[in-house]
């Protein structure tokens, strides 16, 4: 099941204080890359007010309208805990950050796009990709005759599109 939050080129302002461009422009890191998304899946499986703290007021309004007004999306609840996160890239842009990462769950996986602006310093738009019962990684099965790839990924972690792409995708993250 694909979920996209709709598109907007303002953002609404939900913080008074602006990061200095030099802060802006960092990447996340990592962990805070791996954290950021096993938060997201993890928050859109309980939803609730806490939900306010992490997304903006736009991606807010689309979460309430998609699930009715609890901010569960059931395809996230039934893939179970996250157990594991992998992040395929991040794009830097002008203001904020464009994170693709998959989250490992007990029953499947989903792949995520996330855009969190350093404005409001809230994830402003996401969409997910949820797969059942999908193995993100499986274990090759043994092969008689020989494989010039032994470990081959078939599902491999998406990869963040261009900058310039990602501006087309998320444009309340430039100017």
């Amino acid at each position: 099941m694909l979920i996209k939050t709709p598109r907007s080129s303002a953002i609404l302002l939900v913080c008074s204080l602006l990061a200095p461009p030099a802060i802006a422009q960092q990447q996340m890191g990592s962990q805070a890359a791996m954290n950021a998304c096993a938060n997201i899946a993890t928050l859109l499986q309980i939803g609730g007010p806490q939900l306010q703290s992490a997304f903006g007021q736009q991606a807010l309004f689309a979460i309430f309208q998609q699930t009715g007004g609890t901010g569960r999306y059931p395809p996230l609840v039934q893939l179970g805990p996250v157990h594991n996160v992998m992040i395929g890239g991040e794009n830097v842009l002008p203001l904020g950050s464009f994170l693709t990462c998959r989250t490992v769950h007990q029953n499947g996986y989903a792949d995520w796009q996330l855009a969190f602006s350093q404005m409001t310093q809230r994830f402003e738009n996401f969409q997910f990709n949820s797969v059942p019962g999908g193995n993100p990684n499986p274990n090759p099965t043994p092969n008689p005759t020989p494989n010039p790839n032994p470990n081959p990924t078939p599902n491999p972690v998406p990869k963040p599109p261009s900058d310039n792409q990602a501006c087309q995708k998320f444009p309340e993250l430039c100017p």
